[in-house]
């Protein structure tokens, strides 16, 4: 494995670290990885350095790389809105991974915050082969939420000022719940408008019918809005993305504080992406 610092992009002000395999040229497929949040490109508790190892010793390059105004990168000039400007560094990101590794096609990390741009980078470059969501959006269920409420209420005990502390947001709990049965609820915002988590849940499904290999990944840290992979399961195959592989780590909280979380995400998240390597 060799690991070399590199500045990309338009301006060459782009900087990231390309880790690559020991055996150089033999792989069809590399990955991108990004930001989470406004972390530095190391991901949380370095994650995404040890996600690259990994990778590399699976035979996958990578390119894991801060956005502009993050990290070691310079400021974006202003010329673009902050989605647009995200989106055009992920393909020039795309373009230094090729150029640098030799790779034919690309896959992607959508680490929380990142699962929108990684979601629309899939959706307008063919390049793009595998994705990876990992906890970015909600599939809240009845079951969930009535679970969720239950446990707080027997913290805060049955009686008078428990069920107090709690009508309102009962109240609140019904109109969410009528909002979610009738496809409300949203992934995230960014400039080109809301994307509600249905509209996502059937881009995703166009993704995996045109052959790209699309993983969600969720951790069981919300324990109010996930309980299970059966949850998960049950509302993609309701919005008809069947072929979208769904995985629930029961153990694994969101920021993979511990090593056995680290080492749980990182096994997932290099298998998802040495299946989508593989001739489809």
């Amino acid at each position: 494995m060799r690991e070399l610092s590199l500045a990309f992009g338009r301006r060459q002000d782009l900087l990231g670290t390309l880790c690559l395999p020991r055996r150089e040229g033999a792989a069809t497929l590399g990955v991108v990885l990004f930001n989470a949040g406004m972390l530095h490109r190391i991901g949380p508790n370095r994650v995404q350095v040890k996600l690259a190892r990994a990778l590399a010793a699976r035979g996958l390059p990578s390119l894991r790389f801060d956005l502009h105004g993050l990290g070691d990168s310079a400021r974006a000039d202003g010329r673009l809105a902050h989605g647009a400007q995200v989106f055009e560094d992920l393909r020039d990101a795309l373009d230094a991974l090729q150029a640098h590794a030799g790779v034919e096609g690309c896959a992607v990390l959508g680490f929380c915050s990142g699962i929108v741009s990684s979601y629309r980078l899939a959706e307008a470059d063919a390049r793009v082969r595998a994705l990876v969501l990992y906890d970015g959006f909600d599939l809240i269920s009845t079951r969930s939420r009535v679970r969720y409420y239950f446990s707080r209420l027997r913290q805060h005990g049955f009686g008078r000022i428990g069920l107090a502390h709690y009508r309102r947001r009962a109240r609140l709990l019904g109109h969410a719940l009528a909002l979610r049965l009738a496809g409300g609820g949203r992934a995230s915002v960014d400039e080109h408008g809301d994307l509600s988590v249905a509209r996502l849940l059937e881009g995703l499904a166009a993704l995996s019918a045109r052959g790209v290999q699309v993983t969600l990944v969720n951790a069981g840290s919300a324990y109010g809005v996930h309980d299970g992979q059966a949850q998960m399961r049950a509302a993609l195959d309701r919005r008809g993305a069947r072929a979208v592989r769904a995985i629930f780590l029961d153990e694994v909280d969101h920021l993979l504080t511990s090593l056995a979380a680290q080492h749980a995400f990182i096994d997932v998240v290099s298998a998802a992406f040495d299946a989508g390597s593989q001739p489809t």
